[in-house]
């Protein structure tokens, strides 16, 4: 941990006021942590970082900032990202999102039901050992093969597959997505069957459960 009088920047960004106030509060136990930012959406943040006089040492960062803002996602927006230590929070953690939060390059994911001690003490942790996830996890190589291979055929679509994704995940039938899309039924079953084979999936049930648990909606 950090001597008392070392002083921990730290910047949030989250879309709910409750949750922002809540962090303040738990923070504001310590005084050894300052808050230099406070923001509700990624691109405020980023502009923030970018200008700050004084460099954040830890991001809290919302897994889900409305607006289709997927907060994974900031982290690689920033500059020079190596230079804080990123912290994803989210309502809902598994083993999915604890994935993906440590691939891209997070040091800690945290259900927003952690107790204040444990998050003061993940803030207060100079250099993390090792990758850190509340409630703990399990993440075996079976789970991580299957959601790498997700997140490959993912990445594999074509952009229009990608616009007939989001169309089936509205609920809408097949005419009524295909005639949104100015295309015929059978060329968006053909891209919705592609779709099924990339994935290694048979159903539109299938497809809402991946894509809830991967932040594609």
């Amino acid at each position: 941990m950090k001597e008392k009088n070392n002083q921990i920047n730290v910047v949030i960004c989250d879309d709910h006021q409750v949750v922002l106030e809540g962090l303040r509060l738990i923070f504001n136990q310590s005084e050894n942590i300052h808050i230099t930012g406070i923001f509700h959406d990624g691109a405020t943040m980023i502009s923030f970082l970018e200008t700050a006089a004084t460099r954040p040492d830890v991001i809290v960062v919302d897994a889900h900032l409305g607006k289709n803002e997927n907060g994974l996602d900031l982290i690689n927006k920033v500059k020079d990202k190596s230079l804080y230590r990123w912290i994803l929070f989210s309502s809902y953690v598994d083993k999915y999102l604890v994935f993906q939060a440590e691939k891209y390059g997070f040091q800690a994911c945290l259900s927003k039901e952690v107790p204040a001690s444990v998050m003061l003490s993940i803030i207060h942790e100079v250099e993390p050992r090792s990758f850190i996830c509340y409630p703990a996890i399990s993440r075996d190589e079976n789970s991580r093969k299957k959601i790498e291979s997700i997140l490959e055929a993912k990445k594999g679509l074509t952009k229009r597959e990608l616009e007939v994704m989001s169309m089936i995940l509205t609920g809408e039938n097949s005419k009524e997505c295909a005639d949104k899309l100015h295309i015929s039924i059978y060329t968006f079953e053909t891209h919705k069957k592609n779709i099924f084979r990339k994935f290694d999936i048979n159903s539109t049930n299938e497809l809402m459960r991946i894509a809830m648990d991967f932040n594609f909606i």
